[in-house]
């Protein structure tokens, strides 16, 4: 049989294990008699910490639930804003093909070799 050691003061609690009639105060063990005795009275006091903790910890979870909230309502701006300009860009794009068209396949060709001169001459840094 394993011989249990009070968490507390490291003394033998005479049980065997945490099934087999530890004691524990507040989840906090396994205790020897003596230990128990005194931390069991402190059960109150270690559980109105726990809750004021929990109280706590409940804020800050609100602040930052309100945070994430405000990060979301950015997002959606943002994502609105973006949509706007591409709508604006293919709306732009659209004016240009029906331009090019009108002019023809010359036109359209010219356009083709021109944006290509201007990538090439970027790409060569001039």
């Amino acid at each position: 049989m394993k011989k249990e050691r009070c968490i507390n003061c490291d003394e033998l609690t005479d049980k065997a294990g945490q099934f087999e009639d530890s004691l524990f105060a507040c989840d906090y063990g396994p205790l020897c008699i003596d230990c128990h005795s005194v931390l069991d009275f402190g059960c109150l006091e270690i559980f109105d910490t726990k809750i004021k903790q929990l109280e706590a910890d409940s804020g800050n979870w609100e602040a930052a639930y309100k945070t994430c909230a405000k990060s979301e309502d950015k997002l959606i701006e943002e994502n609105q804003r973006l949509t706007e300009a591409i709508e604006f860009v293919e709306n732009r794009a659209q004016l240009l093909i029906g331009v090019l068209e009108e002019d023809g396949e010359r036109s359209y060709t010219g356009f083709v070799k021109e944006i290509k001169n201007r990538a090439q001459k970027a790409l060569e840094g001039k």
